[in-house]
């Protein structure tokens, strides 16, 4: 694989940075030729012009599924270079159809922006990791950890939220949240998942990880630091995003910090359930249909209103669907058991919230995740997929 040099256009509005991608395995699909990040014109004296690290980031793991070399043609960090064959070694050992590839530099370090970067970005998708994240350092005691910007990007799969209407929907909903804490939203988009797409990389287990970090690297004057919430909790699974692989991620002049996973979801839903801006922008859905409405039928959805309404919270919430009696008190909906849990890693969210559920006593809520965890070990569980197979999980879309 050969990574060309960057070209810059220039428009009233944005600027586009691309590089052509040369592929050396045969037989491909219909791939893109060409990797390309857009950034507002606003932004160009934060970011390098020349810089290959966010593509160097965004191909890497089609690389390694291929098995080819990268050969880079211009500037890239060598701290980045380094992290990289880290990350490689972890993501081999867990995907061993992730194979390691070598890379071959040909150029000095990047250019300097124009700007010197003072600020603190926060990547922020309106979700329960994001929200916890930025409650956590919006009240930290240094205050030059405090963000300035939240990182809010266009670069994923052809999911509804991440169509641009809708993605520009939801970013007007959190304009006014951002502002009002005196931060500002940084939103580039990219073509770089229709490279993990074409090759059946599932975006939701594998890809995420490794492209949200190049959406940080194409600002080296905005931010010093870059914080991704964590998506685990308490434990560790195989993952695009862990604690032990996004640090290693950053360069010289930008750090990537993986935060939270040292609070279990029960934990950061408690958490978040205080904080009121959340109660009309929260959206934990996998669906996503609405730009702030969650489906309410989806199983980060479920998790998500279980332990509300466990918390006695879920009524603060205009983001979740919900009926109530006569009395005021939430009913919890008609569902189908056999449908809500399908993997190990939602398992064992599952688990987590009926343990609480018991604790506060509510036994219907802890009744029917019981019987979906017994429909999931007895049916499900012995037919699991290859995680990397984005296709074996028809399920999310």
């Amino acid at each position: 694989m050969i990574l060309s040099p960057v070209k810059k256009q220039v428009t009233d509005s944005h600027i586009l940075l691309s590089s052509q991608i040369t592929f050396q395995t045969p037989s491909l699909p219909s791939m893109p030729d060409t990797l390309w990040f857009k950034v507002a014109r606003e932004h160009e004296p934060y970011i390098s012009e020349n810089s290959l690290n966010p593509f160097l980031l965004a191909m890497l793991f089609p690389a390694m599924l291929l098995g080819e070399p990268i050969q880079i043609m211009g500037p890239v960090s060598l701290e980045l270079l380094e992290g990289v064959y880290s990350v490689q070694h972890h993501f081999n050992s867990w995907f061993p159809e992730l194979k390691k590839v070598t890379i071959l530099p040909d150029g000095d370090e990047p250019a300097l922006p124009n700007k010197i970067a003072t600020g603190q970005g926060v990547c922020f998708s309106g979700g329960l990791d994001s929200f916890y994240s930025l409650k956590c350092y919006l009240d930290h005691p240094n205050p030059r950890l405090r963000p300035t910007h939240l990182l809010t990007a266009l670069i994923g799969p052809p999911l509804p939220w991440q169509r641009e209407e809708m993605f520009l929907q939801m970013l007007a909903h959190y304009l006014p949240f951002a502002h009002n804490y005196g931060m500002k939203i940084v939103s580039p988009s990219s073509n770089a998942c229709d490279f993990s797409e074409k090759l059946n990389l599932w975006w939701g287990h594998i890809a995420h990880g490794v492209i949200t970090a190049a959406a940080a690297h194409l600002y080296p004057g905005l931010w010093q630091r870059v914080v991704i919430p964590s998506s685990h909790y308490g434990f560790f699974y195989p993952f695009g995003s862990t604690p032990f692989t996004d640090p290693l991620l950053g360069s010289d002049m930008i750090q990537l910090v993986n935060h939270g996973s040292s609070h279990t979801r029960v934990d950061k839903t408690l958490a978040v359930s205080q904080w009121e801006p959340t109660y009309s922008l929260l959206n934990v859905c996998a669906r996503r249909p609405h730009p702030v409405m969650n489906c309410g039928q989806c199983e980060k959805c479920w998790r998500t209103m279980f332990t509300l309404l466990c918390a006695g919270a879920l009524e603060r919430y205009t983001t979740f669907p919900y009926q109530t009696n006569q009395r005021g008190e939430i009913l919890l909906p008609h569902w189908d058991p056999t449908s809500l849990i399908h993997n190990d890693v939602q398992a064992i969210h599952q688990t987590e919230v009926l343990e609480f559920a018991k604790r506060c006593h509510q036994h219907q809520v802890a009744t029917a995740i019981s019987q979906a965890l017994d429909h999931y070990h007895q049916n499900i569980r012995h037919q699991q997929p290859t995680p990397a197979n984005r296709e074996t999980y028809s399920w999310m879309r």
